[in-house]
């Protein structure tokens, strides 16, 4: 499956202290977790939320707060514990 080739190679450049670079990374992660043959919601909102983070911290709170509402929207779809 490409995107989980893709995901890897996504999280492994993430691993630098470039807090923009991890948060654009990490969002596209979670797209192409949405994005596969069979969609990944949890994956998708834990990277996702990852991404809000290092948003918040490089100071792009508007792009955290995106970020956010996308985890809450899939978040309150789906009945997880």
């Amino acid at each position: 499956d490409r995107p989980r080739e893709a995901i890897g190679a996504l999280k492994a450049a993430i691993i630098d202290n470039n807090h923009l670079r991890a948060a654009l990374l990490l969002e596209q992660a979670a797209y192409l977790y949405i994005l596969s043959s069979k969609p990944l919601y949890r994956k998708f909102a834990f990277h996702m939320a990852l991404a809000g983070r290092h948003y918040s911290t490089c100071g792009n709170h508007n792009l955290s707060a995106q970020a956010y509402t996308l985890v809450l929207a899939v978040h309150s779809k789906h009945q997880w514990p």
